[in-house]
This record gives structure tokens, sequence and C-alpha cells, in this order.
């Protein structure tokens, strides 16, 4: 079972803001999240499981950061 990880590079406060909101829906726990920050926009990038992981992830975001634009580049393995 590998383990979840999550990069930010931003503060280091709204790093653990980021990271506290993806750790409460445990359908991410299995999921590799990179997630760049810069200039009012999040990129999320990695492996998740399912489509509804991807928009669990983008939404729990959005709700947090509602003035932030985000990019979901997030891939879905299927079955894996």
């Amino acid at each position: 079972m590998s383990e979840a990880y999550y990069f930010v590079d931003q503060s280091h406060h709204l790093k653990e803001r980021i990271e506290r909101t993806l750790l409460r829906h445990p359908e991410l726990a299995q999921a590799a999240i990179k997630v760049v920050v810069h200039d009012q926009q999040l990129i999320l990038e990695g492996v998740v499981h399912s489509y509804y992981h991807k928009q669990v992830a983008q939404e729990s975001l959005k709700k947090l950061l509602p003035d932030y634009r985000i990019h979901n580049q997030m891939t879905v393995a299927v079955g894996q």
C-alpha cells in the first residue's frame, strides 16, 4: 500500500492548510497529489484512482481557496 504525499511550493501556512484539507478525505489517502501554487492559481498534478477522487480534491480546495483558479491536471488510474 503506497503512502499519500503532497508537495506545495508556497508558504508554510498555506501548505499546512492544503494538506489538512486533502487529508480530511479518506478516499485521497492513497493518492499521490502534487499541488503547485503560483499567482492565485493552484495546479493539481498526480494520480488518483477515480474521477470522483479527482473531483473531491478539486472541490475541497475550491472551498478552501475560493479566489484561486484551479487547474486540475490529475490523471485517473482506473483499476490500479
